[in-house]
């Protein structure tokens, strides 16, 4: 007998177990249940997951290290709590041109590592935010970098603190208004102020 997709039982069970239990009928059952157990371990049903498993961080520096500029950058980065450890991807927002349009023109969401980007450059934070997060709010900020891929830059009022400062929203945290014209330190020192402990 499989498992109905309304059941209590479907509720509290990961989608790829429910999938393979509606396959396999109770005649297989047995045979089955050992890669039942296997598959759990790797995709644990959202309820059991305990409650930092998801974390946003928001880092600031008031250097530059992609284009040298005077203003610093601001970035966040999002962590997964795994068994083997944190693993961390992290995100800026930044133009996608270089000369003229560094000030105004198309932006994109870049990732923080990489060949033109030394892990060195860490040493740079000065200032970070860092709170846990649902998985629901995990995904909401994963569609949020794909959407801002397609945004246009404007160093003043549309710029890497913008993109910071929709993601810390996102996570739930307090966020300083308004942010134009301020610099990566300073709006990570609000947000600090904001949301003490964090």
């Amino acid at each position: 007998m499989g498992i109905s997709p309304g059941s209590r039982d479907a509720k509290s069970t990961p989608a790829p177990i429910v999938r393979l239990l509606n396959v396999y009928n109770g005649t297989r059952m047995k045979q089955v249940m050992p890669l039942v157990l296997l598959i759990s371990t790797f995709f644990p049903a959202e309820s059991t997951r305990a409650a930092d498993d998801f974390t946003v961080k928001i880092m600031a520096s008031s250097t530059s290290w992609a284009d040298r500029s005077v203003f610093g950058h601001a970035w966040i980065c999002l962590g997964v709590n795994l068994s083997s450890g944190i693993k961390e991807d992290c995100y800026g927002f930044y133009p996608r041109n270089g000369g003229l349009g560094q000030v105004v023109g198309p932006g994109t969401v870049d990732s923080e590592f990489g060949d033109k980007k030394p892990l060195t450059r860490f040493s740079h934070v000065e200032g970070s935010v860092k709170n846990a997060i649902s998985d629901s709010q995990r995904r909401q900020i994963l569609t949020m970098i794909r959407e801002w891929g397609t945004k246009s830059f404007n160093l003043i009022d549309h710029n890497c603190i913008s993109f910071a400062n929709e993601v810390a929203k996102a996570a739930g945290l307090q966020t300083p208004t308004p942010i134009a014209a301020t610099t990566p330190m300073t709006f990570v020192k609000e947000l600090k102020t904001l949301n003490p402990g964090k």
